[in-house]
């Protein structure tokens, strides 16, 4: 007993410790771009229910519903989790629970225990799913994948139980909590419907149970209908440009999944020589058991349906957005770079490990290809494990810079500030460059997100010479006491101002005809290359000439009347990054 007992615990351990391994140079990053949103919004939020009944994505335009995702963001920052340490702690952690999930839903496929633990590890180590948890703010896809596996882990329970089994009730379950983490989750649903369409069932029982997945998925769609505004004027979703954009974004998905796949141009010369060859063998050890396998093959095919089905459904699902995206990586693309595309197949992944997973058990039936199998296939996982590692050393060089130095630089000085919420507040940093791009646009969240108390600024504006994307404030405060800080309006109408409880994202403009030394409440700490000074009475006095920029387009610099907001009005749209 203790025998079988360690026998069934070693492969979660073991791809636990790997995961530990490979990924521990990023529990050292720092935050980058979105994750100073996601953070800052989940410090403020006094309660995290309003986000499932309303539009609740960050500066999201009424494009995403991801409601989920966010109550795990709130969670871990309400329980102190809130710095980049524990933030990346917690990405690892359910990156190595899809890896378990993973390891239990190949081996429910009535895969062996070393088939299933090398399909496993070779998607739990590579650049694809060390990549996406390396960056904080791909955490959708992590949740999304992980509540997925466990509807298709609960479908297979389900699938061999008896009828009326609570594991049906469950496996839907985790299927709307999947597609309410983020809409990649959506990919779930063919796998599940298929698994149960090919069950060993009466056709009425198989007939209901796919009927149950698509009454789930429809309920999905309906109330992220019903939540989302009805104003969203930049979607490319019009049934027009759709079929379209479903092709080209199918061909991009798949050619780019093969560059993703190989990461060729960012392993060395002898790492792809490497992994190519050990790749090889394991195809021609496939090939060649391949007769003494039929057998294994016909057992396990509703298995490789839905494997295939994994691989599909993310391409569908993402392709209508994938037409502005470049899946290109050459030898010098940044690390950063690379992490970002990762997130669009750590979903299709899976499909992939796990028809790797079935195919190796099925050759590993013949002895030669067995031997064959035990010498390559760990040599194919180390590679990427290595180039993994180094990936994720690279993001955190990336992240540690001066995006890092400023953030911390800003906290220090803001802390020192004496500020009263109740009061026009106004905090301008100045002389700020970033190679990152974080500031001027992420300037409010990044203080909120990392100072010591953001509830004490809570109420204050925070930017550079110019205003940030958008600003995290009271939802109680009137948007006057934020003047000079002109509302932002598009089409002649003022952007819709989100408001989730306690917290209200608004979007303002600075005009350059504003005199610095006349703003209310206003402090200007000025970079000096290592930390933050306190310029206010400099600037006050004339001595330090402070001239602000309008950075948004044309017409929204140029004075305007604008019709107030109202439930018609033109959101704020998303980032230019796709998300």
């Amino acid at each position: 007993m203790p025998d079988a007992r360690l026998a069934r615990l070693l492969p979660p351990l073991l791809l636990a410790g790997a995961v530990a391994l490979v990924h521990a140079p990023a529990l050292d990053a720092y935050f980058l771009l979105d994750d100073y949103v996601m953070l800052a919004f989940a410090r403020l939020l006094d309660t995290p229910w309003p986000i499932f009944a309303q539009d609740s994505m960050p500066g999201g335009g009424g494009f995403y519903y991801r409601p989920l995702t966010l109550l795990v963001w709130w969670l871990t920052a309400q329980a102190g989790a809130v710095t980049p340490w524990w933030q990346h702690a917690c990405n690892a952690a359910l990156h190595v629970g899809v890896a378990w999930m993973l390891y239990a839903v190949i081996r429910g496929c009535n895969v062996g225990r070393a088939a299933a633990l090398a399909g496993a590890a070779l998607y739990a180590l590579h650049p694809i799913g060390i990549g996406a948890t390396a960056w904080l703010s791909d955490r959708f896809d992590l949740v999304a994948a992980f509540m997925g596996l466990a509807a298709l882990r609960f479908g297979q329970r389900h699938a061999v139980d008896a009828p009326r089994t609570p594991y049906a009730a469950l496996a839907l379950a985790c299927l709307l909590g999947a597609m309410f983490a983020k809409e990649i989750g959506l990919a779930f649903a063919p796998a599940l419907a298929l698994m149960w369409a090919l069950a060993p069932w009466p056709l009425r029982r198989r007939a209901l149970a796919v009927a149950a997945v698509g009454v789930a998925t429809v309920a999905w769609y309906l109330w992220r209908g019903y939540v989302l505004p009805d104003d969203r004027e930049y979607t490319l979703y019009t049934p027009g440009a759709l079929p379209a954009l479903i092709r080209d974004g199918l061909v991009k998905y798949f050619a780019g999944f093969a560059t993703i796949g190989g990461f060729g141009a960012r392993l060395s010369y002898a790492a792809s020589l490497c992994a190519g060859a050990a790749a090889a063998f394991a195809l021609g050890a496939v090939a060649f058991g391949a007769r003494a396998a039929l057998p294994a093959w016909r057992e396990r095919w509703p298995a490789l349906a839905v494997a295939f089905a994994l691989v599909a459904a993310p391409a569908l699902v993402q392709a209508p957005g994938l037409d502005m995206m470049q899946f290109f990586i050459a030898p010098d693309t940044g690390a950063f770079d690379v992490v970002y595309k990762m997130r669009f197949y750590y979903v299709g992944a899976l499909g992939m490990a796990m028809l790797a997973a079935i195919a190796v058990d099925a050759a590993a039936r013949n002895a030669a290809s067995r031997v064959v199998l035990a010498a390559v296939l760990p040599l194919v996982v180390a590679v990427y494990a290595f180039a993994s590692h180094r990936l994720a050393a690279q993001l955190r060089d990336f992240a540690n810079g001066t995006p890092k130095a400023l953030a911390e630089g800003a906290a220090r000085a803001i802390d020192r500030l004496a500020l009263d919420g109740d009061a026009p507040c106004h905090v301008f940093l100045l002389d700020v460059t970033d190679p990152h791009g974080a500031w001027p646009g992420f300037t409010d969240s990044i203080v909120k997100a990392v100072a010591t108390s953001p509830a004490r600024l809570f109420g204050c504006t925070f930017e550079t010479d110019v205003t940030p994307w958008m600003h995290n404030l009271p939802a109680a405060a009137p948007v006057a006491r934020f003047a000079p800080l002109v509302p932002l309006a598009e089409n002649g109408r003022l952007v819709r101002t989100l408001e989730i409880g306690n917290l209200a994202f608004r979007y303002f403009n600075l005009t350059p005809d504003i005199d610095p030394a006349s703003v209310p409440g206003a402090h200007y700490l000025a970079w000096n290359g290592a930390a933050f000074d306190d310029v206010t009475a400099d600037v006050v006095a004339g001595r330090r000439a402070v001239r602000f920029r309008c950075v948004r387009t044309p017409d929204q610099c140029e004075s305007s009347t604008a019709t107030p907001p109202s439930a018609a009005s033109t959101p704020h749209p998303a980032s230019d990054r796709t998300r």
